[in-house]
């Protein structure tokens, strides 16, 4: 399933079955495979810059001038095919195929803690803020 999360208009476009609306959209899509083409959205023709949000994996998308759509991790063109295997590597499918998740309920004796390394400094004091000498002139009346 696709959604138009927001479009902005840019033009019409007369085509052979009337005028379609051209638009810079979001989409959100449940997978990477809903990734529509250009002109696959009824009435609709998508420009170049539009971006997809894959809610299943949590990857974003960019559709070029070409009317390709391109993972924005600069692993290329999108093909369906690779659908399934991002699946497999997303750092977001924790025990889903994934070898190795990291522990993060533990923390070691030698890693600080975030806290105890902020530094507070104090900034510099704010200036004073005097009254203006000349009052404001009505320019109406001039």
């Amino acid at each position: 399933m696709i959604e138009i999360r927001s479009e902005r208009f840019i033009r019409f476009k007369d085509t052979e079955s009337g005028k379609i609306s051209v638009v810079k959209a979001e989409l959100d899509c449940d997978t990477a495979a809903d990734l529509p083409a250009a002109d696959g959205i009824s009435g609709r023709e998508l420009l170049m810059g539009s971006i997809a949000w894959d809610i299943s994996t949590g990857d974003f998308y960019a559709l070029n001038s070409e009317g390709k759509w391109y993972k924005q991790d600069g692993s290329g063109a999108y093909t369906p095919a690779e659908s399934n295997a991002s699946l497999l590597s997303s750092p977001l499918n924790f025990g889903k195929g994934v070898e190795s998740e990291p522990d993060i309920t533990e923390k070691t004796a030698s890693e600080p803690d975030i806290l105890d390394e902020t530094v507070f400094e104090k900034t510099a004091e704010p200036e004073e803020v005097t009254e203006i000498d000349e009052p404001l002139r009505d320019l109406k009346n001039i």
